[in-house]
Protein backbone atom coordinates (compact mmCIF):
# COMPACT_ATOMS: atom_id res chain seq x y z
CA UNK A 1 0.00 0.00 0.00
CA UNK A 2 1.22 3.80 -0.94
CA UNK A 3 2.20 5.74 2.08
CA UNK A 4 0.28 8.66 2.70
CA UNK A 5 3.21 10.76 2.46
CA UNK A 6 3.95 9.08 -0.83
CA UNK A 7 0.21 10.03 -1.82
CA UNK A 8 0.52 13.93 -1.32
CA UNK A 9 3.64 13.95 -3.69
CA UNK A 10 1.15 12.81 -6.36
CA UNK A 11 -1.12 15.41 -5.86
CA UNK A 12 -1.77 19.57 -6.67
CA UNK A 13 -4.47 21.61 -4.72
CA UNK A 14 -5.41 24.69 -6.42
CA UNK A 15 -6.97 27.26 -3.50
CA UNK A 16 -8.59 30.80 -4.96
CA UNK A 17 -8.11 33.78 -2.83
CA UNK A 18 -9.60 36.90 -2.69
CA UNK A 19 -10.24 39.77 -0.02
CA UNK A 20 -8.73 37.66 2.44
CA UNK A 21 -6.86 40.44 4.14
CA UNK A 22 -6.56 39.65 8.06
CA UNK A 23 -7.92 35.97 7.17
CA UNK A 24 -5.40 34.43 6.46
CA UNK A 25 -5.29 32.17 9.83
CA UNK A 26 -7.07 28.62 8.50
CA UNK A 27 -4.68 28.94 4.62
CA UNK A 28 -1.46 28.76 7.17
CA UNK A 29 -3.03 25.76 8.58
CA UNK A 30 -4.00 24.26 5.58
CA UNK A 31 -0.59 25.02 4.12
CA UNK A 32 1.30 23.77 7.10
CA UNK A 33 -0.75 20.42 7.25
CA UNK A 34 -0.34 19.31 3.64
CA UNK A 35 3.43 20.49 3.27
CA UNK A 36 3.62 17.17 5.94
CA UNK A 37 2.49 14.86 2.64
CA UNK A 38 4.44 16.70 0.18
CA UNK A 39 1.12 18.39 -1.55
CA UNK A 40 1.64 20.93 -4.21
CA UNK A 41 -0.03 24.37 -3.55
CA UNK A 42 -0.99 26.69 -6.59
CA UNK A 43 -2.46 29.62 -4.68
CA UNK A 44 -4.55 32.31 -7.54
CA UNK A 45 -5.05 34.90 -5.78
CA UNK A 46 -7.81 37.51 -7.51
CA UNK A 47 -6.25 40.61 -6.99
CA UNK A 48 -8.59 43.08 -5.44
CA UNK A 49 -6.93 44.51 -2.96
CA UNK A 50 -3.04 44.92 -2.30
CA UNK A 51 -3.15 43.80 1.44
CA UNK A 52 -4.08 40.57 1.18
CA UNK A 53 -1.42 40.60 -1.58
CA UNK A 54 0.94 41.70 0.84
CA UNK A 55 -0.01 39.21 3.76
CA UNK A 56 0.39 36.12 0.96
CA UNK A 57 3.61 36.79 0.05
CA UNK A 58 4.29 36.85 3.60
CA UNK A 59 2.26 34.23 4.62
CA UNK A 60 4.57 31.88 1.93
CA UNK A 61 7.25 33.39 2.72
CA UNK A 62 7.23 31.62 6.34
CA UNK A 63 7.36 28.36 4.43
CA UNK A 64 10.08 28.97 1.99
CA UNK A 65 8.94 25.93 -0.07
CA UNK A 66 9.13 25.41 -3.39
CA UNK A 67 5.78 23.48 -3.36
CA UNK A 68 3.63 26.49 -3.08
CA UNK A 69 3.57 28.86 -5.78
CA UNK A 70 1.33 32.01 -5.80
CA UNK A 71 -0.20 33.53 -8.91
CA UNK A 72 -1.61 36.99 -9.02
CA UNK A 73 -4.11 38.28 -11.86
CA UNK A 74 -7.56 40.28 -11.73
CA UNK A 75 -9.78 37.32 -12.75
CA UNK A 76 -12.97 38.01 -11.23
CA UNK A 77 -14.27 34.88 -10.22
CA UNK A 78 -13.36 31.62 -7.99
CA UNK A 79 -13.61 30.21 -11.01
CA UNK A 80 -11.68 32.06 -13.08
CA UNK A 81 -9.24 31.63 -11.03
CA UNK A 82 -9.38 27.96 -10.83
CA UNK A 83 -8.71 27.68 -14.33
CA UNK A 84 -5.74 29.60 -14.03
CA UNK A 85 -4.41 27.00 -11.40
CA UNK A 86 -5.27 24.33 -13.89
CA UNK A 87 -2.94 25.67 -16.54
CA UNK A 88 -0.02 24.76 -13.34
CA UNK A 89 -1.09 21.65 -12.90
CA UNK A 90 1.64 18.82 -13.15
CA UNK A 91 0.80 16.07 -11.27
CA UNK A 92 -1.54 12.80 -11.22
CA UNK A 93 -4.26 14.42 -8.84
CA UNK A 94 -6.33 17.71 -8.59
CA UNK A 95 -8.14 19.05 -5.36
CA UNK A 96 -10.16 22.29 -5.63
CA UNK A 97 -9.92 24.03 -1.75
CA UNK A 98 -10.84 27.28 -0.51
CA UNK A 99 -8.79 29.33 1.69
CA UNK A 100 -11.04 29.84 4.39
CA UNK A 101 -12.51 26.25 5.39
CA UNK A 102 -10.02 23.84 7.09
CA UNK A 103 -9.50 20.50 4.76
CA UNK A 104 -8.57 17.28 6.93
CA UNK A 105 -5.56 17.07 5.55
CA UNK A 106 -4.70 13.50 6.47
CA UNK A 107 -8.29 11.80 5.56
CA UNK A 108 -7.96 13.43 2.41
CA UNK A 109 -5.06 11.85 1.62
CA UNK A 110 -6.27 8.44 2.94
CA UNK A 111 -9.21 8.88 0.54
CA UNK A 112 -6.66 9.54 -2.11
CA UNK A 113 -4.92 6.91 -1.27
CA UNK A 114 -7.92 4.23 -1.61
CA UNK A 115 -8.63 5.95 -4.87
CA UNK A 116 -5.31 5.25 -6.28
CA UNK A 117 -5.40 1.63 -5.14
CA UNK A 118 -8.93 1.23 -6.88
CA UNK A 119 -7.98 2.98 -9.99
CA UNK A 120 -10.74 5.22 -9.66
CA UNK A 121 -10.59 8.54 -11.81
CA UNK A 122 -12.52 10.40 -9.18
CA UNK A 123 -12.83 10.16 -5.58
CA UNK A 124 -15.17 12.17 -2.97
CA UNK A 125 -15.10 12.23 0.99
CA UNK A 126 -17.79 13.34 3.16
CA UNK A 127 -17.63 16.90 5.11
CA UNK A 128 -18.59 18.50 8.15
CA UNK A 129 -20.22 21.86 8.35
CA UNK A 130 -19.01 24.98 10.97
CA UNK A 131 -20.73 27.99 11.92
CA UNK A 132 -17.49 31.26 10.88
CA UNK A 133 -19.55 33.16 13.47
CA UNK A 134 -19.17 31.23 16.82
CA UNK A 135 -16.98 27.91 15.82
CA UNK A 136 -19.85 25.35 16.08
CA UNK A 137 -20.50 22.03 14.64
CA UNK A 138 -23.36 22.59 11.99
CA UNK A 139 -24.24 19.45 10.87
CA UNK A 140 -22.05 16.33 8.40
CA UNK A 141 -22.99 15.50 5.41
CA UNK A 142 -22.06 11.57 5.27
CA UNK A 143 -21.68 9.93 2.10
CA UNK A 144 -23.78 6.92 1.63
CA UNK A 145 -21.71 3.51 0.13
CA UNK A 146 -24.09 2.57 -2.58
CA UNK A 147 -23.25 4.44 -5.67
CA UNK A 148 -26.60 6.07 -7.22
CA UNK A 149 -27.59 7.41 -3.57
CA UNK A 150 -24.35 8.68 -3.45
CA UNK A 151 -24.26 10.72 -6.86
CA UNK A 152 -27.70 12.15 -5.70
CA UNK A 153 -26.33 13.54 -1.90
CA UNK A 154 -23.74 14.77 -4.01
CA UNK A 155 -25.76 16.46 -6.73
CA UNK A 156 -27.94 18.23 -4.32
CA UNK A 157 -25.06 19.05 -1.98
CA UNK A 158 -21.65 19.14 -4.05
CA UNK A 159 -18.55 20.64 -2.33
CA UNK A 160 -16.06 20.30 -5.07
CA UNK A 161 -13.59 21.03 -2.32
CA UNK A 162 -14.53 17.36 -1.39
CA UNK A 163 -13.19 15.84 -4.72
CA UNK A 164 -9.86 14.92 -5.85
CA UNK A 165 -9.97 14.32 -9.88
CA UNK A 166 -7.10 12.52 -11.99
CA UNK A 167 -5.14 15.48 -14.02
CA UNK A 168 -6.10 13.49 -17.04
CA UNK A 169 -9.69 13.56 -16.89
CA UNK A 170 -9.83 17.37 -16.75
CA UNK A 171 -8.31 18.39 -20.48
CA UNK A 172 -10.92 20.65 -21.79
CA UNK A 173 -12.81 20.98 -19.00
CA UNK A 174 -13.28 24.60 -17.48
CA UNK A 175 -14.88 26.17 -14.68
CA UNK A 176 -17.54 29.05 -16.26
CA UNK A 177 -16.65 32.77 -15.41
CA UNK A 178 -18.86 33.10 -12.54
CA UNK A 179 -18.52 33.75 -8.75
CA UNK A 180 -21.93 31.29 -7.56
CA UNK A 181 -22.63 27.69 -8.89
CA UNK A 182 -19.49 27.45 -11.24
CA UNK A 183 -18.63 24.18 -9.03
CA UNK A 184 -21.36 22.79 -10.05
CA UNK A 185 -21.56 23.63 -13.57
CA UNK A 186 -17.58 21.91 -13.92
CA UNK A 187 -19.24 18.95 -12.42
CA UNK A 188 -21.98 18.76 -14.75
CA UNK A 189 -19.21 19.32 -17.78
CA UNK A 190 -17.05 16.82 -16.64
CA UNK A 191 -19.96 13.71 -16.25
CA UNK A 192 -19.12 11.94 -13.21
CA UNK A 193 -21.46 9.53 -13.29
CA UNK A 194 -19.32 8.02 -16.47
CA UNK A 195 -16.12 7.39 -14.20
CA UNK A 196 -14.74 5.19 -12.07
CA UNK A 197 -15.24 6.92 -8.09
CA UNK A 198 -13.89 6.22 -4.75
CA UNK A 199 -16.62 7.13 -2.00
CA UNK A 200 -15.57 7.34 1.11
CA UNK A 201 -17.72 7.72 4.39
CA UNK A 202 -14.37 9.60 6.32
CA UNK A 203 -14.95 13.58 6.71
CA UNK A 204 -12.15 15.05 4.82
CA UNK A 205 -12.86 18.39 4.82
CA UNK A 206 -14.89 21.07 6.93
CA UNK A 207 -16.54 23.75 5.46
CA UNK A 208 -17.70 27.62 7.37
CA UNK A 209 -20.22 28.35 6.47
CA UNK A 210 -21.92 32.37 7.28
CA UNK A 211 -18.81 34.44 7.33
CA UNK A 212 -18.84 37.61 6.16
CA UNK A 213 -16.80 37.18 3.09
CA UNK A 214 -18.76 34.13 1.88
CA UNK A 215 -20.08 34.81 -2.03
CA UNK A 216 -23.07 33.27 -0.68
CA UNK A 217 -24.31 35.78 1.77
CA UNK A 218 -24.16 38.80 -1.08
CA UNK A 219 -27.55 38.62 -2.83
CA UNK A 220 -25.99 40.62 -5.74
CA UNK A 221 -24.05 37.68 -6.80
CA UNK A 222 -27.12 35.27 -6.92
CA UNK A 223 -27.58 36.17 -10.27
CA UNK A 224 -24.92 34.27 -11.36
CA UNK A 225 -27.05 30.72 -10.46
CA UNK A 226 -29.34 32.02 -12.73
CA UNK A 227 -26.68 31.77 -15.82
CA UNK A 228 -25.03 28.51 -14.02
CA UNK A 229 -29.02 26.94 -14.37
CA UNK A 230 -29.49 27.96 -18.38
CA UNK A 231 -25.94 26.15 -18.87
CA UNK A 232 -26.56 23.10 -17.29
CA UNK A 233 -30.30 22.88 -18.55
CA UNK A 234 -28.06 22.91 -22.02
CA UNK A 235 -26.29 20.19 -20.81
CA UNK A 236 -29.41 18.50 -19.88
CA UNK A 237 -30.79 18.17 -23.15
CA UNK A 238 -27.76 16.56 -24.84
CA UNK A 239 -26.58 14.04 -21.89
CA UNK A 240 -28.23 10.54 -21.72
CA UNK A 241 -28.89 8.51 -19.24
CA UNK A 242 -27.14 9.46 -15.72
CA UNK A 243 -25.23 11.84 -16.60
CA UNK A 244 -28.49 14.03 -17.78
CA UNK A 245 -30.01 12.40 -14.22
CA UNK A 246 -27.29 14.13 -12.48
CA UNK A 247 -26.86 17.23 -14.31
CA UNK A 248 -30.66 17.65 -14.00
CA UNK A 249 -30.28 17.38 -10.00
CA UNK A 250 -27.66 20.22 -10.32
CA UNK A 251 -29.96 22.29 -12.11
CA UNK A 252 -32.70 22.29 -10.26
CA UNK A 253 -30.66 23.26 -7.00
CA UNK A 254 -29.46 25.75 -8.77
CA UNK A 255 -32.75 27.48 -9.24
CA UNK A 256 -34.34 26.07 -5.61
CA UNK A 257 -31.07 28.08 -3.98
CA UNK A 258 -31.89 31.35 -6.70
CA UNK A 259 -35.66 31.05 -5.65
CA UNK A 260 -34.99 30.78 -1.71
CA UNK A 261 -31.81 33.16 -1.50
CA UNK A 262 -32.33 35.77 -4.21
CA UNK A 263 -33.94 39.54 -4.46
CA UNK A 264 -37.11 39.77 -5.60
CA UNK A 265 -35.70 39.78 -10.06
CA UNK A 266 -33.39 36.69 -9.02
CA UNK A 267 -36.67 34.75 -7.89
CA UNK A 268 -39.11 36.00 -10.38
CA UNK A 269 -36.79 34.32 -13.00
CA UNK A 270 -35.93 31.21 -11.27
CA UNK A 271 -39.70 30.50 -10.26
CA UNK A 272 -40.63 31.31 -14.22
CA UNK A 273 -37.38 28.44 -14.84
CA UNK A 274 -38.71 26.17 -12.65
CA UNK A 275 -42.30 26.11 -14.20
CA UNK A 276 -40.61 26.14 -17.84
CA UNK A 277 -39.17 22.71 -16.22
CA UNK A 278 -42.76 21.17 -16.30
CA UNK A 279 -43.77 21.93 -19.80
CA UNK A 280 -44.72 19.39 -22.44
CA UNK A 281 -41.15 19.13 -23.83
CA UNK A 282 -40.07 17.73 -20.21
CA UNK A 283 -42.72 15.36 -19.56
CA UNK A 284 -40.16 12.48 -19.73
CA UNK A 285 -38.18 13.74 -17.34
CA UNK A 286 -41.49 15.17 -15.03
CA UNK A 287 -41.38 12.24 -12.67
CA UNK A 288 -37.69 12.96 -11.63
CA UNK A 289 -38.16 16.61 -11.33
CA UNK A 290 -41.17 16.14 -9.09
CA UNK A 291 -39.15 13.61 -6.82
CA UNK A 292 -35.97 16.27 -6.94
CA UNK A 293 -37.66 18.92 -5.86
CA UNK A 294 -39.60 17.19 -2.96
CA UNK A 295 -36.14 15.83 -1.93
CA UNK A 296 -34.11 19.31 -2.21
CA UNK A 297 -37.26 21.08 -0.28
CA UNK A 298 -37.44 18.21 2.41
CA UNK A 299 -33.87 19.07 3.26
CA UNK A 300 -34.19 22.78 4.02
Amino acid sequence: MTKLNDAGEVLTVIIPVANMAGNLKKLRSTLMDGGTFGIQFRIIHDFQDSTTSSELRELIADFADSNIELTEGKFGSPGAARNVGLNLVNREWVAFWDSDDLPHVKEFMSMLNQATLENSDIAIGSFEIFSDVDNLLIGKNVLPVERSKALVQIASKPGIWRFAFRARILNGIEFPNLRMAEDQVFLARLNISCFRVTLSKEIVYRYFSGGPNHLTSRKEVMGDLLIAANITKSLTNIQLNGAATFSLELLIRQLTSALIHGGIEVRAKAFMKILSLFSIQNIKKFKSIVIIFARLLGSK
